[in-house]
């Protein structure tokens, strides 16, 4: 709702010429409903400070599904590596980090390629999370689940649609395509990526470097509990 509002505030303060023309839109349109630039400044301010919190939470959390994924024989075993004093994953938080220090270097144009597959890479995401909810609602209706949607399977249904819809839109010739060659190039690449260590999991390459308790398919309160002990 944050945003839909965002949106209809913009469209309302900004006329259509004034809004292909404005590059940041929303601080545009803050200065011109209260007719002071005053506000588009504090705007700005809220929009960098939002900015860095999200890096800070991209951090810690694109560190912990490495180490997560790690531990249940996904990726190699040195991402889930534990620093013995802080037990934070230190080997996932120094890669992410060391990344992000690159990513500036590219420059804008590769920042902005970069964004753009990522875009579709989390609608993907989010497509397979549907999808898997409504598979596991229907082969494993009575599965431990640390948390239980409603009963009905239609928010996993809508879910999915809005979601499949979303991909759509980055598809060639739709509003939001992706561009050809470099962003294209980059999702293939991930693709590859991907595809190769689903390959190496399936082959159980990662998995005699893990205890047992971190062989565990499905993150129960078990086994999270074992890992905990573990890692003690």
């Amino acid at each position: 709702m944050f945003y839909l509002a965002i949106t209809l505030g913009v469209g309302l303060g900004l006329s259509p010429r004034q809004l292909s023309s404005a590059e940041l839109a929303s601080a545009d349109a803050m200065g011109a409903l209260f007719n002071s630039d005053t506000f588009a400044k504090i705007l700005i301010l809220g929009g960098v400070a939002g900015i860095i919190t999200s890096w800070n939470s991209f951090i810690i959390g694109g560190s912990r599904v490495l180490y997560a994924m790690a531990k249940s024989g996904m990726v190699p075993a040195w991402f889930g590596y534990l620093h013995p004093k802080y037990h934070t994953p230190s080997n996932s938080i120094l890669f992410i980090g060391f990344l992000s220090m690159l990513a500036p270097l590219l420059g804008r144009s590769a920042l902005v390629w970069i964004v753009d597959a990522g875009g579709l890479g989390i609608v993907v995401a989010y497509f397979l999370v549907a999808l898997s909810f409504l598979i596991l609602r229907k082969k494993e209706p009575n599965m431990e689940r640390p948390f239980r949607a409603a009963k009905s399977p239609i928010f996993g249904c809508l879910a999915f649609v809005l979601s499949l819809g979303f991909i759509v839109l980055y598809l060639p010739g739709m509003p939001a395509a992706l561009v050809w060659p470099y962003e294209w190039v980059m999702v293939a690449g991930w693709t590859l990526i991907g595809a190769y260590f689903f390959i190496q999991m399936n082959r159980g390459t990662y998995e005699s470097r893990t205890p047992a308790t971190q062989k565990k398919a499905l993150f129960t309160y078990e086994a999270i509990n074992e890992w905990k002990v573990d890692e003690r």
